[in-house]
């Protein structure tokens, strides 16, 4: 990746929390730092390591104009070109 801002962001936050325990009160091995909305991706390209989720709620109207009774969910996942945290440019995957 060309930076290292979300690595450098999740190690900052794991030990930010583990100050809060005492040594020797967790099962060192036990520690997982994930993100959410995680994504994985196969083209071989620099990527962040996670989306941004849009959730969008509506009420949709009937025929006659009233309201359904129920909400209608949405949500969108939006790809990252740039770092959004230090607005550098993801390199694209060279074929």
């Amino acid at each position: 990746m060309a930076c290292k801002c979300f690595k450098d962001l999740e190690e900052k936050a794991t030990e930010q929390v583990l100050e809060g325990y005492k040594e020797g009160s967790y099962v060192e091995d036990s520690v997982e730092v994930n993100w959410q909305g995680g994504v994985f991706w196969l083209d071989g390209a620099e990527h962040a390591p996670m989306n941004l989720k849009i959730n969008i709620k509506l009420r949709q109207l009937k025929k006659n104009k009233e309201p359904r009774t129920r909400d209608t969910n949405n949500e969108l996942a939006v790809y990252m070109t740039y770092c959004p945290l230090c607005g550098v440019k993801f390199k694209e995957d060279e074929e």
